[in-house]
């Protein structure tokens, strides 16, 4: 029997002990990331500076490839106005954004894999809109563009810009290393010189750029860069939540109730006390000690208890 409860005590510390080694290792290869089941991010840019040009980067993992899901989602909510969006539009990658006073652009081409991680990037300036997966450009068409939008106000990743919550559009998968630049970024030289298969680098082009290197419990995404555009995660850990072997849910605080101790009241003891006699006890008479005459005998010995 007692070698049967040590084997139970071994296996459960290994049960314990295997998940957050494996989960250290996993962490220590691949790093962290954000997986997304209908929950999004959601980040405010109080910058409403148009940028001179425009460069979105992430790696993907979509659960399916089918319908439309929402990458990446920039606007202004209050007015319905759409600034930036990057889809998965029947499998293809898709670029839809607005310019100028009115302008309108859609772009869809290049084919994604469903549970297979893939990089892809957008870049926009005056004159070329460009899409890019792993590394190689899908399609350039020439378009004259004036203005782009202003990078905000409010930026959505794994849903739209409206925010309905189980919005059907919503991006389901995999997500990891996003930045988004006011500039032209050389994706095809950066994929050939194996920039993405590590941590990007921020500059004083980044916009903001999410690693997505947090513990899965945390709710807030941290950008990397000096701008401080710290997304909020919604929808809840089932829905939202960093990669982690472990399934450890959004932490919380336990509080104790409060323990008061009563001092118990001890109950009151009564003794009975003895009571005046009805008789008044005598005195005992002693009697008295005869004295020995000294004269009687020279050598009579005194007791010992008066013995000197």
């Amino acid at each position: 029997m007692k070698k049967f409860l040590a084997i139970l005590v071994i296996l459960l510390s290994f049960s314990f002990v295997l998940p957050i080694f494996f989960q250290t290792k996993a962490q220590s290869l691949i790093s962290n990331y954000l997986e997304l089941n209908g929950g999004y991010v959601k980040a405010t840019n109080a910058n409403s500076f148009p940028p001179p040009a425009f460069t979105f980067e992430a790696w993907v993992k979509p659960n399916s490839i089918s319908g439309i899901q929402k990458i990446l989602s920039v606007g202004t909510p209050s007015g319905d106005v759409l600034a930036y969006e990057v889809s998965i539009n029947g499998g293809s990658l898709s670029l839809t954004y607005r310019h100028g006073s009115g302008g309108q652009v859609t772009i869809t081409s290049g084919q994604l894999s469903s549970g297979v991680w893939s990089h892809i990037a957008v870049t926009i300036d005056s004159t070329k809109t460009r899409l890019f997966i792993n590394g190689t450009q899908v399609t350039d068409p020439t378009i004259t563009i004036s203005t782009l939008k202003p990078i905000g106000t409010t930026i959505i990743l794994g849903g739209s810009y409206t925010e309905p919550f189980g919005n059907p559009a919503s991006f389901k998968g995999a997500i990891d290393e996003v930045r988004l630049s006011k500039v032209v970024r050389d994706v095809a030289g950066l994929w050939s010189s194996g920039a993405y298969d590590g941590d990007l680098l921020g500059d004083d082009s980044t916009v903001v750029m999410w690693r997505m290197d947090q513990l899965r419990g945390t709710t807030t995404v941290v950008d990397s860069t000096p701008n401080g555009i710290d997304g909020t995660m919604i929808g809840g850990d089932s829905l939202i939540h960093f990669f982690g072997v472990i399934p450890t849910p959004t932490p919380y605080t336990l509080i104790l109730p409060t323990l008061r101790w009563i001092r118990p009241i001890l109950p009151t003891l009564s003794f009975p006390f003895p009571t005046n006699p009805t008789s008044t006890p005598q005195p005992t008479s002693i009697p008295p000690t005869p004295t020995e005459s000294v004269s009687q005998s020279r050598h009579l010995q005194l007791p010992r208890s008066f013995s000197r």
